[in-house]
Formats: C-alpha cells, sequence, structure tokens
C-alpha cells in the first residue's frame, strides 16, 4: 500500500516519487508532524524560467500538512497561486539578506528542505545561513546531493569542499565525541541528508528513540544490536548487517574507534550515484544494503533492505523497484483526483520509458481537463505527428502557438506543418517575421528557415542564413552546423564561402580529419 504523501506526490506530479524514491523516506520522517500547526520552508519552486510552471511539490506540502504555513522560493519569478497557506518568493538561496528577509516575514522555521541549485558550495552556504535559524527541534533536508560526485557541479569522489557529503559526513566526528552543538542528529538516505536540531535544553531524539526501534518495540519483536567498539574491520560490520537484514534494523550501540567505515557508509547509501560518474569506485558490498542511517550521540540505527533505487542520471526502467514504482504511478492516478501536474510527470515517463502510444489516453485524458500547459502541447504534437494527422497537428500547434506566442518550437512546428499541408507562403512569412522579430538571434528559427530555403532550391539564401546563425549555437553543436554550410557552398560552386566556413570547423576540431582534408582540398583550388 502507497504512503500518503507518496500519493499526494503522483497526483500532484513532483518528481519526488518515480524518478526518485524519496517520498516514502519522507513520509517515515515527517509522518508524526502532520497535525502540527508548523511552518516549512522548500528551496527550489521548479519550473525553471516558466514564471506560471513548478510548484508541484509546494501544492504535496500544502496537502500533506494541512494546518502548516509552506514558503517557497526561488531564483526564478514566479506568479503561480496555490492557496493563503502558500507563499512564493523571489531571491537567491545564497543571498543572507534575502534568506534573513524570508525568516522574518514568514519563519521560524520547523522545516527547511534545499532542493535549490544543488551546487555543492549552495547547499553548504545555505545551511551556515539557514540552520541557525531554524526552530528548536526542527528538521533541516538536503535533496539531491547526489550532486557530490558531479564534477560539472562541483562534486568529487574525494569529496573535495566545498562538497555537500563531505561537509555532512564530518558532523559525524563531531556527534561521536559530543561537540556537535545542537545538531543532536543525523540522517542519511539515498540522496537524502537530513539534520535534526536539538531543543531548548540540548535535549533531542536518541538512537534507543529512533521510529525503527521503536516500531520494533511496539510489536514486542527484539531488536540486533552490535556494540561500535567492536566493529574493527570491514568483516565485523557486514557480518552483523547480514544477520540482521531479515528484521530491517541494527542497533550500533555507542560508536567504533575508527570512523572510517562510518564514514564510508554514510557517502556509500549513494553507491548507485557514485557508480554513475566512476563505474570503477571501490564500493563496499553492506552499503547495497542499508536503505537507512541515522546517526546520535549514543550510536547509530541502520535500516536495512534492498538500496538499489536507480539513479536518475542511468534510470532503468526495467528495475524491478522502477517496475513497480511505475505500477503504483498508474493506479493512483486512475483517481479523478488526479491534477494535470500529475498525468503530465507520468506522461513524461512513458514518453521516455515506454511505448508512445500509451501516451494517448493521457493526452485525451489532459485534453478534456482543458489542459494548456506547453508540456501538454509538445506530447500532443509528438503524437499527432506520429500517426500523419496533420490537420489536427495543424490545429494543435495552432492553439499551442495562441497560449505560448513566444515559444519558437512551437511556431516552427506550425510553420513546417503548414508546409506539409501544401502552404508554402505562410510557412516561410512565419519563419521570416519571427526571424526578423528576434532580430535574427533564435538558432531554432533561423535553422528552421535555412533549412525550408534548401529545400526550395533557394540555396545561396539558405547559406546566408545558416553562416548568420552560428555563433548562437553553444559551441559542440557548431561543427555540426559549419559541415552543413561547407557542403551546401560546395554543392553550389561557393568555393571561398566553403573555404572560410572550413577554416572555422577545423579551428573548432582540430581532430576533425575529414575536415582536414576538405580544408586542402578547398585551399588547393
Amino acid at each position: 500500500m502507497i504512503d500518503p504523501l507518496s500519493r499526494l506526490a503522483i497526483l500532484y506530479g513532483t518528481d519526488k516519487f518515480g524518478y526518485h524514491d524519496y517520498t516514502p523516506n519522507y513520509h517515515e520522517l515527517l509522518s508524526a508532524r502532520r497535525g502540527q500547526r508548523l511552518s516549512m520552508l522548500e528551496i527550489g519552486v521548479g519550473g525553471y524560467g516558466d514564471e506560471n510552471r513548478g510548484g508541484e511539490s509546494l501544492e504535496v506540502w500544502r496537502d500533506y500538512f494541512p494546518e502548516a504555513q509552506i514558503t517557497g522560493i526561488d531564483i526564478q519569478k514566479k506568479t503561480m497561486d496555490l492557496g493563503p497557506r502558500v507563499s512564493i518568493m523571489q531571491g537567491s538561496q545564497i543571498d543572507s539578506a534575502f534568506l534573513e528577509a524570508v525568516v522574518r516575514e514568514r519563519g521560524p522555521f520547523d522545516i527547511v528542505l534545499d532542493d535549490g541549485s544543488h551546487r555543492n558550495e549552495h547547499v553548504v552556504e545555505t545551511f551556515g545561513i539557514l540552520y541557525p535559524r531554524l526552530k528548536q527541534q526542527g528538521v533541516y533536508i538536503v535533496e539531491d546531493v547526489q550532486t557530490a560526485f558531479i564534477p560539472r557541479l562541483g562534486g568529487s569522489l574525494q569529496l573535495q569542499q566545498p562538497n555537500s557529503v563531505g561537509f555532512f559526513a564530518e558532523w559525524l566526528q563531531r556527534l561521536a565525541s559530543g561537540s556537535a552543538g545542537d545538531v543532536v542528529s543525523l540522517e542519511r538516505f539515498h540522496n537524502i541528508v537530513v539534520v535534526h536540531k536539538g531543543g531548548a535544553d540540548g535535549a533531542g531524539p536518541t538512537a534507543c528513540t529512533h521510529r525503527a526501534i521503536l516500531a520494533r518495540s511496539a510489536a514486542d519483536a527484539a531488536v540486533p544490536r552490535l556494540r561500535g567498539a567492536d566493529i574493527h574491520s570491514v568483516a565485523d560490520l557486514s557480518k552483523a548487517i547480514n544477520e540482521a537484514c531479515e528484521t530491517g534494523v541494527l542497533f550500533v550501540e555507542g560508536w567504533p574507534d575508527d570512523l572510517g567505515l562510518i564514514h564510508d557508509l554514510f557517502v556509500q547509501i549513494d553507491h548507485r550515484e557514485i557508480a554513475v560518474h566512476y563505474p570503477d569506485a571501490p564500493i563496499h558490498e553492506f552499503a547495497r544494503h542499508v536503505l537507512g542511517m541515522a546517526a546520535f550521540g549514543d550510536g547509530l540505527i541502520l535500516e536495512l533492505g534492498d538500496n538499489d533505487y536507480p539513479s536518475n542520471f542511468a534510470f532503468e526502467p526495467d528495475h524491478r523497484r522502477a517496475v513497480l514504482a511505475m505500477r503504483q504511478m498508474e493506479e493512483v492516478l486512475a483517481d479523478p483526483a488526479a491534477h494535470e501536474g500529475g498525468l503530465l510527470n507520468f506522461a513524461r515517463m512513458v514518453m521516455q520509458f515506454r511505448d508512445e502510444e500509451e501516451l494517448d489516453p493521457i493526452i485525451a485524458r489532459l485534453a478534456s481537463m482543458g489542459c494548456t500547459d506547453r508540456r501538454y502541447f509538445e506530447f500532443a504534437v509528438r503524437r499527432l505527428r506520429a500517426q500523419g494527422d496533420m490537420e489536427r497537428l495543424c490545429q494543435t500547434y495552432q492553439e499551442g502557438v495562441s497560449h505560448y506566442p513566444d515559444n519558437d518550437h512551437l511556431l516552427v512546428g506550425l510553420a513546417r506543418t503548414h508546409k506539409t499541408l501544401g502552404d508554402i507562403a505562410t510557412s516561410e512569412r512565419m519563419l521570416q517575421d519571427r526571424l526578423a522579430e528576434k532580430n535574427g538571434r533564435s538558432r531554432v528559427v533561423a535553422n528552421a528557415l535555412s533549412h525550408f530555403l534548401q529545400s526550395q532550391g533557394r540555396i545561396e539564401e539558405a547559406i546566408s542564413v545558416a553562416e548568420s546563425a552560428v555563433r548562437l549555437f553553444p559551441a559542440p553543436d557548431r561543427p555540426r552546423q559549419l559541415k552543413r554550410i561547407v557542403e551546401l557552398c560546395r554543392r553550389a560552386g561557393l568555393n571561398d564561402r566553403a573555404l572560410r566556413a572550413c577554416e572555422q570547423l577545423v579551428a573548432l576540431d582540430p581532430s576533425d580529419g575529414e575536415a582536414s582534408l576538405a580544408l586542402e582540398d578547398l585551399r588547393a583550388g
């Protein structure tokens, strides 16, 4: 049976369930607070630069905590209205003045959830600003900490600082030595770190009062125990975990003298994420059997099970847990209470991982709801194009453009559909007008217009448009554009222009042997 938080996540369409497996852990962590009058802050609203998109997670928290005030912050402007208990503020998660203003206006907060930029330096800096302002007995959650292992986001296998996982791993030593201040507990799940703040007298949860221990006690079931002082090797910890797996929990009383293995476990709970970027990295086998780790001053609680949910960076739709998640999403979304966001999120997963024909009933349901989300139009035109229904495709594109007049992808799709239907003049006019409107600064439109002109045999015009657009493409995409220009120029006998484009191509990619040979040939005349 699916838990109530995961159900809400599916209905509203947050990726905290499906692409990730976060909400089951969050429900275990936060369910005792559901009826409280609390304040929650979530960093990151979603939807990127679209001011009317995102907010799915805020809707989930609003409904999960019916007495709570929910605040979201985002670097982008957001204008959606999510009800009187939800407020969205615009600003940077590392702007201390902004964050202090958020706390003054909407806090102090009982729960903070960092689902923002995910950059390691931002995670560490934001924690430094907000944790001191967190309420006593509050919970600070950091999500998507797999970026600790992604080089382009400041991550590394060595956890070179600033590094989110490395930063929080250092608190293990402080907990073990009794020098963690008001941090009374750390919890670790796949891609998640949780910090628990103590009360006024520094009191807080202990290993003995962890929910897994209390649940076993309530069921009058024994809890496997291991003295921390008896952990001297990988074999010691592995043996204890293997023997305790059937019970689902292991209580480590006290701390080992050497914290190296505990540090490794804290890090390697994300072994799936590590393997994506460092496939040869050594991983302790026991990390694959620890679903959660809770560290306290008096010891550790290890929640045991199959810690093997796929990484969203290398998602495996055929993995048994991913298959189960998709099945659960499908069952929940059969509920008429499902929201557009839930259907759109599921449609994205269906498009990626299943037969695209399965999109059709979802698209029909969204249409019956009057959905005008940009993603709906993207899914709808994709299927209509595959079905060859050009008349409906044209109508759907026109509707999409009416809702998103600045969206170049939708306009280009409409222009191409007019061309397919034989309305050549309208197709060209739309592309020419939009490119002029954008002062030539739309690579999507320029590329479409260049190919249109080529299809009409107007090669020199096609070349001119393509030449002016090369600079608009990201550097990795420019060689492909230049190769096309070289080919068109040579076909048209415009060798001087072909030479110029080929020189640019070789300068961008000196290792391209074919381009170098073409350049020699052009220079030889």
